[in-house]
């Protein structure tokens, strides 16, 4: 009769454990349910508003809901378990009240199942503190246990983690049980059973942590329990013979090692360390052994074996054996790699990749050390440089507008030309483009200076002249250097030299106006730097200045344009048949209510 009962009991835990997870996945399917309906709430209208309150709600009873079954909800006594399905019912009668956009009823209907659970849980508190205090004073006050563990036995089911009611059931088995277990542990040890003697211990301390009996028994345990434990490690030791396979060897080793690390070369004693050492001695003899062999008939492992010696080398440094065949296998490895290193470097040389070139370079130099390797470092570094250098002029347009920057520019084109040649097809075009880039400004800064001599003694003023006193554009759209000069100062092209143009049909299409702008008709002028390939580098307005106390609408309108031409695409400049980077000033008559929807 006795077993049935144990048996039904434990079906229905079993039962009852399977419903908690079926439920748990009845609430997951009902959560991705809501989480299907898709709503436009880019407004905040009333709908929408009562749609995120009730949502809100969804998502606070599937917290609670899930704290419930975290706590073993099916394991409490009074069938709170029921609760739990009742609060699960009306998050479905919710869940339908959402698909049909009743958000306010499913707002309702969210909050009475959270609030169905919440009382469940928060009665399930109130008990164990009722519980407890009363337990707590029966066994820690009154000194009767058997009259407190129904107490404590009733809370545990609700809160099975409590510390407080761990505590009580354990002082509780130490009250009724200390002397029974003393006997039990003392016996354990006699039969040297000291693992489940110290499990034991440990167990009944936690009545009482600091017995003295039970911590006198722990000592003589552990100390029991480590004796044994060498005894037979000595014992299994000792008894193996020494041939065994090499892998067999270093697991040895290995155990021995272990045991020297937790109990000490005094408690093991010299056998072991005899041992140890003559199996080192075995292990270091077979292991440079098989790298000798693999050495000589596996020379394509040649790293791998590399790698092995200098482990080996690492684990017996006193030994010159290991040494003088890691420097036999580094020099056949050395000149193996060096040789891929050189190919390497060639090929990353041809395809200009020179931060690269210079990392393989440095790897060559580490083995060979060669002053014709240390000058190839040189160069390379020097080429980095230069074109680092010419890059950030390229880049920043308006850097300067004297004869000694232009000077310092010719320098840098003047170094980086000796590197030029045949092979280096990328520099050599970067070489192009920045010698035009030169050539334009000189043109600009000569300009300048034969203007000044002009206007001294000039009586009239010739268009062009009035145009440079008061900065205006002309009215044509043309090239100038990146250096810093207005184009209005840029002398005229060579007939070697052709300018950038805009592609107008690229920039129609390029404008995005994302909302209505009411601006009046004007006119603004863009300096844009266009590439050899005919991108818009960078375009900004040339006059700001003049915009400064311009209306919102306006600045709106001009920046829409700016946007515009950064994405359009453009003819390109060219000097002697050879597209080059180059400076444009566009002008652009925006229109009236330049963007309109």
């Amino acid at each position: 009769m006795k077993k049935l009962i144990f048996f039904l009991l434990g079906f229905s835990l079993i039962a009852n454990a399977d419903r908690s997870e079926d439920l748990f996945a009845e609430n997951q399917k009902s959560k991705s349910y809501i989480k299907s309906f898709y709503m436009d709430c880019s407004t905040a209208s009333p709908l929408c508003i009562e749609r995120e309150e009730a949502l809100r709600a969804e998502r606070r009873f599937n917290d609670i809901f899930e704290t419930a079954l975290s706590r073993n909800i099916h394991n409490w006594p009074n069938n709170e378990m029921l609760g739990v399905e009742e609060a699960l019912e009306l998050r479905k009668i919710a869940d339908n009240s959402f698909k049909e956009q009743f958000f306010g009823n499913a707002s309702d209907s969210y909050k009475e199942a959270t609030k169905t659970i919440f009382e469940i849980l928060n009665e399930a508190d109130l008990t164990v503190k009722e519980l407890l205090e009363l337990g707590e004073e029966y066994l820690y006050q009154d000194g009767k246990p058997d009259w407190a563990a129904p107490y404590f036995n009733d809370a545990i089911p609700y809160d099975p983690d409590n510390q407080r009611i761990i505590d009580g059931l354990s002082r509780i088995k130490f009250l009724r049980s200390f002397e029974d277990d003393i006997k039990t542990i003392e016996n354990l040890i006699l039969m040297a059973d000291y693992q489940k003697a110290l499990v034991l211990i440990n167990e009944t301390m936690r009545g009482d942590p600091g017995n003295k009996t039970l911590q006198e028994l722990r000592a003589q345990a552990t100390e029991e329990l480590k004796a044994a434990e060498i005894n037979f490690l000595l014992f299994e030791l000792n008894s193996e013979s020494y041939d065994l396979s090499l892998d067999e060897k270093k697991e040895k080793l290995t155990k021995i090692q272990n045991s020297i690390s937790l109990y000490g070369e005094e408690a093991l004693g010299e056998d072991i360390q005899s041992s140890k050492r003559k199996l080192e001695d075995l292990i270091y003899t077979e292991e440079l052994r098989e790298l000798k062999e693999a050495y000589v008939y596996n020379p394509n492992e040649i790293e791998t074996i590399y790698q092995r010696a200098k482990d080996l080398s690492r684990n017996y440094p006193n030994e010159k054996g290991a040494l003088d065949f890691l420097r036999l296998v580094k020099e056949s490895r050395d000149k193996l790699r060096l040789d891929e290193l050189k190919t390497t470097a060639d090929k990353l040389r041809a395809s200009e990749l020179w931060a690269k070139v210079k990392n393989v370079l440095q790897e060559i130099y580490i083995i060979e050390q060669s002053e014709e390797i240390k000058k190839q470092i040189s160069d390379v570094e020097n080429i980095i440089s230069l074109l680092s250098q010419i890059k950030e002029i390229q880049e920043k347009p308006f850097l300067s507008d004297s004869q000694d920057y232009i000077n310092y520019s010719k320098s840098l084109s003047k170094k980086l030309t000796v590197y030029s040649s045949e092979s280096t097809p990328k520099l050599n075009k970067n070489l192009i483009e920045f010698d035009s880039l030169i050539n334009q400004h000189q043109m600009l800064i000569t300009k300048e200076a034969k203007g000044k001599k002009t206007q001294e003694g000039a009586i009239s003023k010739t268009k062009d002249s009035v145009r440079g006193r008061n900065n205006e554009p002309s009215k044509t759209d043309y090239a100038s250097a990146r250096f810093g000069k207005r184009p209005s100062e840029s002398k005229q092209p060579t007939a070697s030299f052709k300018k950038a143009s805009l592609i107008k049909s690229s920039f129609a299409k390029a404008i995005n106006c994302k909302r209505r702008i009411n601006n009046k008709q004007f006119t603004a002028y863009f300096q844009i730097t266009v590439s050899s390939t005919g991108k818009a580098k960078e375009a900004r307005l040339a006059d700001a200045q003049e915009f400064e106390s311009s209306n919102r609408a306006i600045k709106d309108a001009m920046e829409v344009a700016r946007k515009a031409l950064s994405k359009s695409k453009y003819h390109p400049a060219q000097e002697g048949g050879v597209d080059v980077e180059s400076f444009l000033k566009q002008k652009l008559v925006i229109p009236a209510r330049f963007c309109q929807r």
